[in-house]
């Protein structure tokens, strides 16, 4: 009778459930210091954009945030890729004044917001679909 031995397809087994459950996070943000959408936690504020900035996300694609000053204080507002907004001609300018609906959240322990639409006067950017899916993402046609 042949014995086998079972470790090798057991580590196998253990190695690819772990990179399965790794690139699905990954696919969803976690693990890469970002702030997930959460469609549970959707709120619209208004307010005038303060400050608008640039900075490197993961990967070092660029990404615009901005500061919106609301009636309790300001609030960081995050948008998306730099290019995804320029191909949308979509440019914010400090003292406008904004509607922004999306997921409240913590990141870096303050609150922000990741927009899923931005209404300045009659022109709105639809940033993410109602399932917080990126208009931006070539992933999201297959969902």
């Amino acid at each position: 009778m042949k014995e086998w031995n079972v470790r090798p397809l057991i580590v196998f087994g253990l190695i690819l459930i772990c990179s399965t459950g790794a690139m699905q996070a990954q696919r969803q943000g976690r693990g890469k210091g970002i702030p997930e959408y959460d469609p549970t936690s959707v709120i619209s504020v208004t307010g005038t954009v303060q400050t608008v900035s640039e900075s490197a996300g993961p990967g070092g694609w660029p990404g615009i945030h901005f500061t919106l000053q609301v009636e309790d204080g300001p609030i960081e507002v995050h948008l998306g890729p730099s290019a995804f907004l320029a191909q949308e001609n979509f440019k914010l300018t400090r003292g406008e004044h904004v509607q922004v609906t999306g997921s409240k959240t913590k990141y870096q322990n303050a609150d922000v917001v990741i927009a899923r639409e931005v209404k300045v006067g009659d022109k709105v950017l639809q940033l993410r679909d109602d399932r917080g899916y990126p208009k931006w993402s070539r992933s999201r046609r297959n969902r």
